[in-house]
């Protein structure tokens, strides 16, 4: 029996309904269908729960009607609300799983979670010819906005201009610009290598540029200080320091693809991702015309505390028929019905997102998951004012600090193609839309200025406006970028060279303070001891304290030490002789930025030996060194007295000893070294008075 998606949704939402009366939020929606089988469960009461009470023995049970009972990993998440049930073995495709929560699930202020028991079903097994239509279709969502080739494979044609420094481009207006510096990723429809993530200034001097064929896409700094930009195998958003430095990955979980189009992460460590979803529906319920068994791309929001513990999902499948997509074709084999292009935390907590195939943005409720509001598209709930047309197929719907939402408005299915960045007020409670700012770029060569795709729109501290005018017509000499004023003035706009006809996916200018890690040919081990050795590394712009952390070679536990009296260096002291250690400094900047660690630096104490008076290593030459079969001792001074040579190991042990009869300055003296092994060694001397120690190398 063919069921419309529509009803579909109705179930669901009686299911929903039903244990929402017990639960303020669960995942999957109960009644759903076609998860992956890779498939976690949540559960929120919405009260605080007491951790003792969820290790109670068949409080919780997971059951699939193929599978039989799974065994799982309980979460309880750091905000005490949150259950996670993460099955050991993932679910078998075509069953339907029931989760059953039981009578002794306890709230910290003594009362119980009422019994509550809920299912959804896993897709069926997929044909090959369906598994390759899905394929088809990821391909298809990438070529529309990312260009041809990208989705599965790097780029195969070479670009001149790919690398280390920035693109080419004019600065064609530069006039009082806001400060900042600017951040973008550029590439360009046709597989050429002309990738390029960059930070560069007002006046087009780099600070900052990488080429790369599968990372960079949404380079920005995010909500939490850091960088972040897509990486496409496997697909992940990558975190960096304010050095580019790798620190972390995020991804979706339960089985999506992470989509590339968004990802927010905050300081206090929680973020969203999104992801895709496919499955397969019969779209003859509402036209006998339409597909039979059309793939349809769906959107899914995640959203993750900082240990990566997820504490909301919302899919697009269990709240908006597929019918809803006002220029989908029905007839198609292929259809992306919402295509998701941001995610914005609004000062509530709730998520605003932008839904480009829709013409819609929309606010959820990440508590419940149900809709707060939807601005345009079919299910449109206010009036707009001020102005006549909807936007379309827009993106990078964002919420301004006083309290307006601003987005770029692509305009694919305006009456003429022309692209807007637009804010409007919201009147919330009596949903009135008031337009407050439009901007339409001026004719260049007498067209509009249109972007089928990609941009963004970003307000800036001092009220003007960055605009990112996306995949842009090429050959057009049309802008990348513009900065307006309030009034609407140019006062800075950069073209890329038109060569390769390369776009831009988001641009953002930020006020950066970056918080730099110490770089590694700055640290320094001085004054080294059989037990004690001072370390040193050159300061970081913005520093306010350091964090060190040694250890012996080959040990696991770091010992931790704290600078904050306006140095950028440490003594180590009770150190163990003839004792290799490893160092590496982390900066704490007065912005609140933490840089990651500095790579691994190494040195070794001196062994537990009597050296007596050590000389300066200056006074004592040895050459060459590193060296390979022998080497040449040569003392500044004229010695007196015999001269004993030893060669010790790091632990001070003598593996050869070489004696001299008294000579004049300058007369070097050979010794053999071609029996040691490469490695570290030091060269001991000594007249009985007089003691040199210098640290020698053999390759």
């Amino acid at each position: 029996m063919k069921i419309p998606f529509t009803l579909y949704l109705v179930l669901c939402f009686l299911a929903s309904n039903y244990v929402s009366a017990q639960m303020q939020f669960v995942s999957p929606l109960p009644g759903s269908a076609d998860h992956n089988p890779e498939r976690n469960i949540i559960i929120r009461d919405g009260a605080l729960i007491d951790a003792a009470s969820i290790n109670k023995k068949n409080l919780f049970s997971l059951v699939g009607s193929i599978s039989g009972k799974h065994d799982f990993e309980l979460v309880l998440c750091r905000d005490q609300r949150t259950i996670i049930l993460n099955p050991l073995v993932p679910f078998t495709e075509g069953e339907k799983v029931t989760v059953t929560v039981g009578n002794s699930l306890r709230r910290t202020d003594g009362t119980f979670v009422k019994p509550a028991s809920f299912s959804f079903s896993i897709h069926r097994t997929y044909t090959q010819e369906e598994k390759e239509r899905i394929a088809g279709a990821r391909e298809q969502e990438w070529e529309e906005e990312f260009g041809r080739g990208y989705a599965d494979q790097p780029a195969q044609k070479k670009g001149p201009n790919a690398g280390a420094s920035l693109p080419p481009m004019y600065i064609t207006t530069n006039t009082n610009p806001s400060p900042g510096e600017i951040f973008f990723h550029n590439y360009n429809f046709y597989g050429y290598e002309t990738y390029h993530h960059c930070i560069m200034t007002n006046n087009g001097d780099s600070i900052y540029s990488s080429g790369s064929d599968v990372r960079g896409w949404d380079f920005k700094i995010n909500k939490n200080g850091y960088i972040s930009m897509y990486y496409k195998f496997p697909a992940k958003f990558q975190l960096f320091d304010s050095s580019l430095v790798y620190m972390e990955n995020f991804s979706t979980k339960n089985g999506y693809i992470t989509d590339i189009h968004d990802f927010q992460i905050f300081p206090d460590g929680h973020y969203y991702v999104q992801g895709y979803s496919y499955t397969f529906m019969d779209l003859t319920v509402y036209d006998p015309s339409y597909h039979p068994n059309a793939s349809i791309t769906g959107l899914v929001i995640q959203k993750f505390d900082k240990d990566k513990n997820m504490l909301f999902e919302w899919r697009s499948l269990d709240h908006i028929p597929v019918i809803e997509a006002p220029h989908a074709t029905f007839t198609s084999s292929k259809i992306d019905y919402v295509h998701g292009n941001s995610i914005e935390e609004d000062v509530d907590g709730n998520i605003i997102i932008s839904c480009r195939h829709l013409d819609q943005v929309n606010k959820i409720d990440v508590n419940t998951g149900e809709f707060i509001w939807r601005l345009g598209g079919v299910k449109n709930e206010f009036t707009l004012v001020n102005d006549s047309i909807w936007f379309t197929y827009q993106h990078d719907a964002r919420r301004l600090a006083n309290g307006n939402i601003t987005l770029f408005d692509n305009g694919n299915f305006h009456g003429s193609l022309c692209s807007y960045a637009r804010e409007y007020h919201l009147d919330e409670v009596n949903k009135i839309a008031t337009a407050v700012w439009t901007y339409k770029h001026p004719q260049v060569n007498g067209q509009n200025v249109y972007g089928s795709a990609l941009g963004s729109v970003q307000r800036l501290s001092n009220g003007n406006t960055l605009i990112n005018w996306g995949a842009i017509l090429p050959d057009k000499e049309f802008p990348n970028l513009t900065e307006v004023t309030p009034d609407n003035e140019i006062v800075w706009e950069m073209r890329l060279k038109d060569t390769y006809n390369d776009v831009i996916y988001r641009a953002h200018k930020y006020e950066w303070n970056p918080c730099p890690r110490p770089l590694s040919a700055n640290m320094k081990t001085k004054e080294i001891t059989s037990n004690s050795a001072v370390l040193k590394w050159t300061a970081a712009n913005g520093a306010s304290e350091y964090k060190l952390q040694h250890r012996k070679i080959g040990e696991s536990n770091w010992l931790n030490k704290t600078i904050d009296d306006g140095t950028s260096s440490k003594t180590l002291n009770n150190l163990l002789p003839g004792t290799g250690y490893e160092w590496h400094v982390q900066t704490i900047c007065s912005n609140g930025m933490i840089s990651t660690f500095s790579d691994l630096a190494t040195f070794s104490t001196l062994p537990q030996k009597s050296f007596g008076m050590i000389k300066p290593a200056a006074s004592i030459e040895v050459y060459p060194n590193p060296a390979t079969n022998s080497i040449q001792v040569m003392v500044a001074n004229e010695l007196q007295q015999s001269l004993t040579v030893e060669i010790l190991n790091i632990l001070g042990v003598s593996l050869s000893e070489s004696h001299f009869e008294p000579f004049e300055t300058g007369q070097p003296l050979s010794i053999d070294v071609s029996n040691l092994a490469a490695g570290t060694y030091l060269l001991f001397a000594n007249t009985g008075d007089q003691h040199w120690l210098k640290k020698i190398s053999v390759e």
